[in-house]
């Protein structure tokens, strides 16, 4: 009997060990795995694309007024009357400031009584000539007085005419600068007259651009007030030197018809200098830098055992914009291709990596 309980002790214990080793044996290897995987360096990739591409310059511009002028008086006097207020419409011609002229009206008055009695002594003088009295140059003398008196009598009636401040154009009075009762002159501006109808954008743009941007480009143009407003414009000149400060070129576009915008309102202006409707697209940040500084990347397949493996692909770089790269076709690149955008610092082609 006890011979029996040992004989079926050793059974159990003899079919019992293989399944505790192969147990044993199994956990190990899928443990490996994992460590083995765990070990595999980790790549983030993005897919390549087929789309549109368009590459923009960028620049801050303003906009300016066609017609904008500081309206000053030609001559010192004193304001007897403003006829305008802040923010009135005005024609061209009209009068906008007068200036007291009862001075200069006295002078002309006594220019006149001099005048008359000038052209009495000179009348006489031609009628004593032609009896053959008098002397030559007593007649020359009266109407070297005439002459004379003319000239200062023109004088005084040109200050007269300036002693008013008359609009140049047609536009809004922005700013009165002086009051009736003060002193103006050509040295203190007296009005801001300004014309919004017609404004005119003007940007700078760097002069490495200067190649790809003529007169009749299309420009992009938004506002930071305006959020919601884009406009469409078209180059209309462009400056004939560049900056030597900034080495940048001037460029202007005219806004007709203009209700919304103010002068010296600030604006951005994109010019876009190349456009693709269809070309291969991958993330610039995927682009790399060889010793012998050729671009390439890292393209990604997928092996049998769920890893990745990379392929280094040289690449031909057109333009880069907005974190995006056109680049040449490449036979080895696809829409479909998966490209490594980051983590490849750290490997090299034909690797094993795994995904994030």
């Amino acid at each position: 009997m006890k011979l029996n309980k040992i004989l079926l002790f050793q059974f159990i214990l003899a079919s019992t060990i293989p399944v505790i080793f192969m147990g044993c044996s199994e956990k190990k290897e899928a443990k490996n795995k994992k460590t083995e995987k765990k070990l595999l360096p980790l790549v983030k990739i993005q897919k390549a694309e087929r789309k549109e591409f368009k590459h923009q310059i960028t620049s801050q511009g303003s906009i300016k007024c066609n017609e904008e002028a500081m309206l000053n008086a030609e001559i010192g006097g004193l304001v007897s009357q403003i006829h305008i207020q802040e923010g009135d419409y005005v024609n061209k011609g009209q009068v906008l400031i007068s200036m007291d002229t009862e001075l200069m009206s006295l002078n002309l008055n006594e220019l006149d009584t001099q005048m008359k009695y000038a052209k009495f002594l000179l009348n006489k003088q031609s009628e004593l000539n032609e009896k053959g009295l008098g002397t030559e140059m007593e007649l020359e003398a009266a109407f070297n007085q005439v002459a004379s008196l003319s000239a200062k009598r023109r004088i005084i009636n040109a200050q007269i005419n300036k002693s008013k401040i008359v609009s140049p154009f047609a536009g809004i009075i922005d700013k009165i600068y002086t009051e009736k009762g003060q002193m103006v002159g050509p040295q203190s501006p007296a009005i801001h007259l300004m014309n919004n109808k017609n404004m005119e954008l003007i940007s700078s743009i760097s002069e490495k651009y200067l190649s790809k941007v003529g007169k009749g480009s299309t420009i992009e143009v938004s506002f930071p007030n305006y959020s919601d407003t884009i406009l469409n414009l078209k180059i209309d000149q462009i400056s004939k030197s560049i900056d030597a400060t900034n080495r940048t070129f001037e460029i202007k576009s005219t806004l007709k018809e203009n209700k919304l915008f103010l002068s010296n309102m600030l604006a951005e202006v994109k010019i876009t200098d190349l456009f693709v409707k269809d070309g291969l697209i991958i993330p610039s940040k995927a682009i790399m830098k060889s010793p012998d500084n050729v671009d390439f990347i890292f393209v990604a397949t997928k092996t049998e055992k769920e890893n990745y493996k990379v392929v280094e692909v040289v690449v031909e770089v057109i333009e880069k914009y907005n974190q995006e790269a056109l680049i040449k076709d490449n036979k080895k690149i696809s829409n479909t291709s998966l490209i490594v955008v980051e983590g490849g610092r750290g490997i090299a082609s034909k690797d094993l990596v795994r995904i994030n």
